[in-house]
């Protein structure tokens, strides 16, 4: 790291201390969801990229955690959401120190068997670091200071609750384990299963759309599940209420799982761009049997994972990409 990357820190610190002086005297006055919104738009797309800079650093060598420390403090503070918090982290630093890690073990698997151990060592500690200052960081206070240990247990950091909570968290740093077993091991072909994805194919946008598409697969199973308790309840209604059960557009699998419907992929692409997504009413609702949704003002209907929108001045149906629908709609 040169001087000039130093600078450029430097300078995009100052950028965020600001905005969160500016943003902060707000949190008084207008609502949490409004304060997240605005955090969501003007700093989170600048907080990826400066999150997604963070140096993992291995063989006992002193970690900057400067990065992930500031975007800690701005969920803390109440300016940042859960949501985009643990986006942020999953998609921005966990990938990329799973990465790593992944790496560095293959290239230790061929070490001499004197020198297993050591690298054992090595792996473990960094895996210890790393775990105890993202799921306990209380553990890593001096203990000198027991009185400083005990107030900060005392008020538990949200972005601490947040982290030991999610289940995507929890999976990378049990990925690790199994990574180091391998290792142990030298179980090459186990190694190879638990290959994360390249930092270059992961970011918080990709992790953001796969957060939010799986709660609303699980918000439409919770809905499935009451409206199916309501119909078997009134027995005058169950044939029709089955009958509607069917025709969701997201269903549940026979093993449980969920598959998400191209409807779905649409209509949370258009969230993501906040876009106005919904079905058209009245007579001129349906093509070919089809039904006709608004994508922001554009028409719109889907058909074989194809979107096809009402298009210029001689109003035909063409085939259109969702990057394309975007810009119409705005």
């Amino acid at each position: 790291k040169n001087d000039a990357d130093d600078d450029d820190d430097d300078d995009i610190m100052d950028y965020f201390q600001q905005c969160q002086s500016v943003m902060q005297p707000w949190r008084m006055i207008l609502d949490t969801q409004i304060i997240y919104n605005l955090v969501s738009e003007s700093m989170v797309p600048r907080l990826g990229r400066f999150v997604s800079k963070m140096s993992i650093v291995i063989s006992g060598k002193k970690q900057d955690w400067s990065r992930l420390d500031l975007v800690c403090e701005l969920l803390d503070i109440g300016l940042l959401s859960q949501f985009d918090f643990i986006i942020l982290v999953e998609g921005e630093v966990m990938n990329h120190w799973a990465d790593t890690m992944h790496e560095w073990i293959s290239s230790k698997m061929e070490k001499k068997k004197e020198d297993e151990g050591e690298v054992v060592n090595d792996v473990v500690e960094f895996y210890i670091a790393w775990r105890t200052r993202m799921m306990h960081p209380h553990s890593t206070l001096s203990n000198s200071n027991p009185s400083k240990v005990q107030q900060q247990q005392h008020q538990q950091p949200v972005s601490w609750l947040v982290l030991q909570k999610d289940e995507m968290i929890c999976r990378h740093f049990h990925a690790a384990l199994l990574m180091i077993q391998a290792l142990i091991e030298k179980d090459e072909d186990a190694l190879e299963d638990l290959t994360p994805p390249v930092k270059e194919e992961m970011n918080y946008r990709i992790v953001s759309a796969r957060r939010a598409r799986e709660t609303r697969i699980e918000e439409e199973i919770q809905r499935n599940k009451r409206a199916s308790a309501a119909a078997a309840s009134d027995t005058s209604a169950s044939t029709g209420a089955a009958g509607i059960a069917t025709t969701r557009t997201q269903r549940e699998n026979v093993d449980g799982t969920t598959t998400a419907s191209f409807r779905d992929v649409v209509e949370e692409y258009a969230k993501q761009h906040d876009v106005t997504f919904h079905p058209r009413m009245g007579p001129n609702s349906t093509k070919d049997g089809k039904p006709i949704f608004l994508f922001g003002s554009v028409s719109i209907y889907l058909d074989s994972n194809v979107v096809f929108a009402l298009r210029g001045v001689s109003k035909k149906w063409e085939p259109i990409s969702l990057d394309d629908l975007v810009r119409c709609s705005l």
